[in-house]
């Protein structure tokens, strides 16, 4: 009897530890699937990319969507996105999320202009009329990238700021080539022989041209040579034969078409046009250099080399004004010096204005960008000693933001000082003769 009963009470507590471990593992079961299932949620939220380190980069990175956005917009944006971040993925977030358009006001000092030919009685008050006739590389390579954006995207960009400075009696036009079929070897022929006049010779007018640019995209080779003894054709019976003809050349490369541009220049240059062929090596290697740099020399002209948007901005300001030197009036008038001190003080003002108005868009950024993360933090998505790094970024960018504007701005500023010297120079060099 009591061995029947002793097995009864094992098989009751074996029955009773079975429960146990089974309602152990379905709880068990039961958290790892809410894990899992939390886990996959996770995994269906977008991927936050990751903002600029360079300066250059994270003023093209706006504008944001937050931008002008109500809150409740941006609180279901922020649902998009995963919880739980570190304050490099916060940061990020507020970046890709808030990046103020940065562009649109860095913009306002490529169209600013440094020279004084605009000030009456100045160097160009009374300049001849000139035929500026603008050749671009379209090949393949054009669709490289440097600091700043995509080559060609910058090249145009240029030229067009560079084509409005003109006269009202300069004529204009615009050639590309390489702009056909690609880079392959079945497609050199096609687009060796692609070159072609997008803007005919013409006075400048801002949206035909802006309509001339849109008609092409990096493809293939690269003719320079060919394209430069096109020229001669293109002006023939069109320009005046008593006008200055300058050609400005951009490429980031040597010609891949068999051709000599080195003679074509020379060719150019000693015809009946004389022009004066001028070229920007934009991002280009050794060996490209040394080409263009002679080919610029026998087309009696000049090679700069440039590698991002800054320095294609500035060299193009440069042989606008190198232009305008060999320009001179016969006889100034007798206040042409005060002329040029009001323009002076006219130019600091609207460059002092420039750098301010940068700088509030950047203490805009930098306070929305804060408000984001203040708007993560109430969201559970970041905890506050995240935060804290989160906003130290935020700080540190602001700070690269603002550096790079004062730069901007002191560069400028030289550049307007070193050409009220020259226009001074020019006033007493005018009057002793």
């Amino acid at each position: 009897m009591k061995t029947m009963l002793k097995s009864k009470l094992a098989l009751r507590i074996f029955l009773l530890c079975l429960i146990a471990v089974l309602s152990a593992c379905s709880d068990s079961e039961s958290a790892s699937t809410k894990e899992k299932e939390e886990k996959k949620t996770e995994e269906k939220k977008e991927k936050i990319p990751e903002a600029a380190t360079k300066v250059e980069d994270m003023i093209n990175e706006g504008p944001g969507f937050a931008l002008e956005k109500e809150n409740e917009e941006i609180k279901k944006q922020l649902e998009k996105y995963p919880k739980k971040l570190n304050g490099e993925d916060a940061y990020n977030l507020a970046v890709f999320l808030g990046a103020a358009e940065h562009q649109k006001v860095f913009e306002l000092y490529d169209e600013y202009n440094p020279g004084f030919n605009d000030v009456e009685g100045g160097p160009g008050s009374d300049a001849k009329p000139r035929n500026l006739v603008l050749l671009l590389d379209s090949s393949g390579s054009m669709n490289g990238k440097v600091d700043g954006g995509v080559k060609m995207d910058l090249a145009k960009q240029a030229i067009s700021n560079f084509a409005s400075k003109a006269n009202k009696e300069d004529q204009v036009m615009l050639r590309v080539y390489g702009h056909k079929g690609t880079s392959k070897d079945s497609d050199k022929k096609l687009s060796c022989e692609s070159h072609e006049v997008v803007y005919p010779l013409s006075s400048y007018d801002q949206g035909n041209f802006s309509d001339s640019l849109n008609k092409f995209k990096p493809a293939g080779w690269t003719p320079i040579a060919g394209s430069i003894q096109q020229v001669e054709k293109d002006l023939a019976g069109q320009a005046n034969p008593g006008m200055e003809t300058l050609l400005y050349i951009i490429s980031d490369g040597v010609e891949t078409c068999d051709g000599d541009p080195v003679e074509a220049a020379r060719a150019l240059h000693n015809s009946s046009l004389k022009a004066q062929v001028n070229i920007i090596g934009f991002d280009v290697d050794d060996k490209g250099q040394q080409q263009l740099k002679a080919t610029a020399e026998a087309g009696g002209g000049e090679y700069k080399t440039v590698r991002n948007a800054s320095e294609l901005n500035s060299i193009f300001k440069t042989l606008m004004e190198q232009a305008w030197e060999g320009i001179k009036k016969d006889q100034w008038a007798a206040n042409s010096g005060t002329q040029v001190n009001y323009a002076y003080v006219d130019k600091l003002e609207v460059l002092n204005e420039l750098k301010f108005r940068v700088s509030d868009v950047v203490s805009a950024e930098a306070m929305g960008l804060s408000n984001m993360i203040g708007a993560m933090e109430q969201e559970k998505m970041i905890t506050l000693e995240e935060a804290e790094k989160a906003r130290a970024k935020v700080n540190e960018r602001e700070e690269k933001i603002n550096t790079y504007n004062e730069e901007k701005f002191e560069e400028l500023k030289k550049q307007t000082d070193e050409e009220k010297d020259k226009a001074f120079k020019q006033i007493n060099d005018s009057s002793q003769n």
